[in-house]
């Protein structure tokens, strides 16, 4: 809950503790999981402007494969199977792998 926190914080324009790149990262995953929980899910991600195709996306799926969130498979797996663009299918198949493997 730290890194929501110095977030909230963050935008603010409050003292807040710095986030790395992995913050980052654990942050995307945790926001992500969310459409876990939805039932529609292909309509949902229509909602996450993030999830729009595009480098940033590929750079941000690889370094999901290293996140240590709980539910890091599972926002891999889901993005693997509904995500419309298949490059980032495909991306998201291969992370799951590589999170699997390490």
């Amino acid at each position: 809950m730290w890194r929501h926190a110095a977030v909230w914080l963050g935008v603010r324009d409050l003292e807040a503790p710095a986030l790395t790149d992995a913050d980052s990262t654990w942050l995307a995953v945790d926001t992500l999981a969310t459409l876990l929980h939805i039932a529609d899910v292909p309509e949902a991600m229509d909602e996450f402007e993030s999830l729009e195709s595009g480098d940033d996306l590929l750079r941000l799926i690889d370094d999901m494969a290293g996140c240590d969130h709980p539910d890091t498979l599972a926002v891999l797996e889901l993005l693997g199977r509904h995500h419309p663009d298949p490059a980032v299918n495909k991306a998201a198949r291969k992370a799951v792998m590589k999170a699997r493997s390490r």
